[in-house]
């Protein structure tokens, strides 16, 4: 069932938003659907994502992901233009995983990427047009037919 927003409940949300209150808290105060309220909370605030910030300035440590990406790297972009770029490793590797994490990516990237755990898998996923293109801009792959055949670096 569909739930309508009066004039006086949107006029709250804006000046929640404006108090600096979050989605959450305004949907406990209205007490009404969080899809509800978050359409309205949207056009006043916008997007609420930060934007991808890499730092390049490390030459050894984008030549270790590179390699690490050439190497055991994936990248799928969907039909509604979303970009996931993903490092894949074993699950008994979570030692090396935080130790890359802590010294390799958040170093380059603003944000840490999310773990997915599949059987003995474990995949480091981003969702990043900014990535894409930063792997585009050191490494070149020749596909054919959807698969990949050859990885080089272009620098």
């Amino acid at each position: 069932m569909k739930q309508f927003l009066c004039a006086a409940q949107i006029a709250q949300i804006h000046d929640g938003v404006l108090r600096g209150q979050s989605l959450n808290q305004i949907t406990a105060i209205l007490q009404k659907p969080k899809s509800s309220v978050y359409y309205q909370f949207r056009k006043i605030k916008g997007m609420t994502l930060k934007p991808m910030l890499i730092d390049d300035s490390n030459q050894e440590l984008v030549g270790e992901l590179m390699g690490l990406f050439a190497g055991d790297g994936s990248f799928y972009k969907s039909k509604d233009y979303k970009y996931n770029i993903r490092l894949h490793f074993c699950v008994r590797d979570e030692k090396y995983i935080a130790l890359l994490q802590r010294d390799v990516l958040s170093r380059i990237f603003s944000k840490l990427p999310f773990k997915l755990y599949q059987e003995n898998r474990l995949s480091l996923s981003y969702n990043s047009k900014e990535m894409y293109r930063f792997v585009r801009e050191y490494l070149e792959w020749d596909q054919k037919d959807g698969k990949t055949y050859t990885v080089r670096l272009r620098k």
